[in-house]
């Protein structure tokens, strides 16, 4: 049957025994039950329910049909569409059934609408003015775009997963159960008002992604190989979780209150933290470069309430001097143990209340100067030198406890703090591999070293390369071999210092055929 104009039922609708109810490009409204055991289809008009609905059949959309419920609650959809259609929870129509939609919308005031289940929307999701979604313990997976005009509540731990963007302006979006996540895969518009209370939101886009306003969150999470800025500060008083992707803060603030989780050399923050302590609890906080993890630990003497700037800066501090002649360390050094410094990179850690403080620095890019052979570094900016301070190391980590704050860096009473190897690659071309390998800096370097082997076992010298001597510098150096052995080939590069020191780094494999 189709309706050829505006239909009309006072009491209930039956749709059964094999038949098929069109719509068409009109309205069908009924005020009473609707039953839909065979198939309702759905074209460009309007099926408004008022009275109930119930399908054990097929409600179909032939094109952008809608599918209208108002004070009350379906209690069945049948097989439902989702490749075309909207479905609109109205007014009274609490119970918004777990299904597949294509297009769903909550609207107008009246009471709460709460999920039933897990839901999945194929298309895009709206919550109108003055309406409010509850999703409870509940699942929504969205492949398209959500428009947040009313209030999405995380009442009871649910999860609201979209691809598309998210844009709560005019909106509100609360979590006011425990937990709950919001994980975004597209743009992020808008938080709207935002009500953090334990819930988390991830970013988990494949294109790059940006928080937009000033927010306060508890948990955060970046998993975004494209990365993630700020456009305006941010603060975190749950966890911060690092994954895959950078936390780029373009020069607005970031404010933790704990421990950052994870961090990693594709996944830290670049661009100065402030980590607001009144505790003694120790916090990682995973800086870089973009390139390269740089974490620093700090943990307050007292629990006393400041607010640390930490910011990694490449390099030395402003107003040191690099004298190889008269310094072996490049920037002079006082203290009876630090024979090296860093001078690649440092630390800028402040406080607004001076509190003794331990600061750990791990040596990432750097020779370990040996178990027990680390020392922090603290630079005096009157002095133009770097001070030693007492100290603990592992080899790979130093610890010393801070009572006045400036720039930070890592000494060695061992070895001298080298900058490891950038890169190393081969490519075979023409019968000839030509090498090419990349070093950040070098510290007393008398010369490089290239060698090949057939097994990696017995090795060849082929070349030795001048190193400078001593240079802050990234330096690329190039080398062919135009008498490669045919097949696969390992080439190892080493490096020795004038005191006859010798780094050697991992060899790389090349195929060639001759």
């Amino acid at each position: 049957k189709t309706a050829l104009g505006d239909v009309n039922v006072a009491n209930d609708m039956t749709i059964s025994n094999s038949s098929t109810y069109l719509t068409g490009s009109n309205q069908t409204s009924v005020t009473g039950a609707t039953t839909v055991s065979a198939t309702l289809e759905i074209g460009n008009g309007i099926y408004h329910s008022e009275g109930g609905f119930s399908a054990t059949g097929n409600i179909n959309f032939t094109s952008n049909g809608i599918l209208r419920f108002k004070d009350v609650s379906p209690t069945s959809l049948g097989t439902l569409d989702n490749t075309n259609g909207k479905v609109i929870y109205k007014q009274n129509a609490t119970n918004v059934l777990a299904d597949d939609y294509y297009t769903l919308r909550i609207i107008d005031a009246g009471a709460e609408r709460n999920a039933q289940g897990n839901i999945t929307v194929a298309g895009n999701f709206l919550i109108g003015n003055s309406a409010e979604f509850n999703l409870g313990s509940n699942n929504l997976t969205l492949t398209g775009d959500a428009d947040i005009n009313g209030v999405l509540d995380f009442d009871n731990g649910g999860v609201f997963e979209l691809d598309g963007e998210f844009d709560a302006t005019g909106g509100t979006v609360k979590f006011t159960g425990a937990g709950g996540a919001l994980n975004l895969g597209g743009t992020l518009t808008s938080l709207g008002t935002f009500t953090e209370n334990t819930g988390k939101l991830v970013l988990g886009g494949s294109s790059s992604q940006t928080i937009p306003d000033t927010e306060t969150f508890y948990d955060l999470q970046i998993n975004n190989n494209s990365g993630v800025s700020l456009a305006a500060a941010i603060s975190v008083n749950g966890t911060l979780t690092l994954g895959n992707g950078d936390l780029t803060t373009s020069g607005n603030a970031l404010t933790i209150t704990s421990s950052m989780s994870g961090g990693n050399a594709s996944g830290h923050v670049v661009g100065p933290v402030k980590y607001s302590s009144s505790s003694t609890n120790s916090c990682i906080i995973a800086l870089g470069d973009g390139s390269n993890l740089r974490p620093v630990v700090l943990k307050a003497n007292a629990a006393t309430s400041t607010v640390y700037t930490v910011t990694y800066a490449t390099g030395i501090p402003s107003g040191a001097t690099i004298d190889w002649v008269n310094h072996p360390s490049g920037v002079e050094i006082t203290g009876s143990n630090a024979r090296y410094c860093n001078n690649n990179y440092y630390f800028d850690i402040t406080p607004t209340v001076v509190v003794s403080t331990d600061i750990t620095l791990d040596y990432g890019g750097l020779t370990s100067p040996g178990s027990g052979n680390g020392y922090l570094l603290h630079y005096n900016s009157s002095t133009n030198k770097w001070e030693e301070l007492s100290s603990s190391s592992t080899g790979s980590t130093v610890t010393g406890t801070a009572t006045s704050f400036s720039p930070f860096g890592q000494g060695s009473g061992g070895n001298a703090l080298d900058v490891d190897l950038v890169s190393f690659n081969g490519v075979c071309s023409n019968s000839e591999v030509a090498l090419e390998f990349v070093v950040a800096s070098q510290t007393n370097n008398d010369y490089f070293t290239i060698e090949r082997s057939a097994d990696a076992q017995e090795w060849v010298t082929l070349s030795q390369i001048p190193g400078l001597g001593n240079t802050t510098a990234q330096i690329n150096y190039y080398w062919k071999d135009e008498t490669p052995l045919a097949g696969i080939s390992y080439y190892q590069l080493s490096q020795t210092d004038y005191d006859g020191t010798r780094e050697v780094f991992h060899p790389i494999a090349v195929e060639c055929e001759v």
